[in-house]
């Protein structure tokens, strides 16, 4: 209820649209409650001047386009972190995705594509010093 009050004002205001993070928490939290959880807020931000964008959420995202629920359009496109770099945020550092990772998300997004178009990707870099 608190996401949905916080996107009616901002809605108010005159934004249009939620990029949403952290429904990655399906991913380490895979329980119908959660899934029932992230699709009524989605459900509840989504209208037809509000434009939402999943940032991450893979197995979520996945899960619910095989569902007959898709119909529902309840997002409008992705934006994916980490598909050829990642930051470790204990190290506080990156470094390159692993092949298989890479492979993963670069098919993920294919298949996302034939029903989406608004599809991102960031790339994590930063600057090597030379010597």
């Amino acid at each position: 209820s608190y996401i949905i009050s916080k996107g009616n004002e901002l809605s108010d205001k005159g934004f249009d649209g939620f990029f949403v993070d952290n429904v990655d928490i399906y991913y380490m939290f895979q329980t119908k409650e959660i899934y029932d959880g992230i699709v009524d807020i989605l459900t509840q931000l989504k209208s037809d001047t509000m434009d939402v964008i999943i940032n991450g959420g893979d197995i979520f995202v996945q899960e619910y386009i095989s569902s007959e629920e898709d119909s529902k359009r309840i997002f409008d496109g992705v934006n994916q972190e980490d598909v050829y770099t990642n930051y470790n945020f204990k190290e506080k550092s990156f470094k390159k995705n692993t092949r298989e990772n890479r492979v993963y998300y670069k098919n993920y997004l294919k298949k996302l594509l034939k029903k989406w178009k608004k599809l991102m990707i960031i790339h994590y870099f930063h600057h090597l010093e030379h010597h």
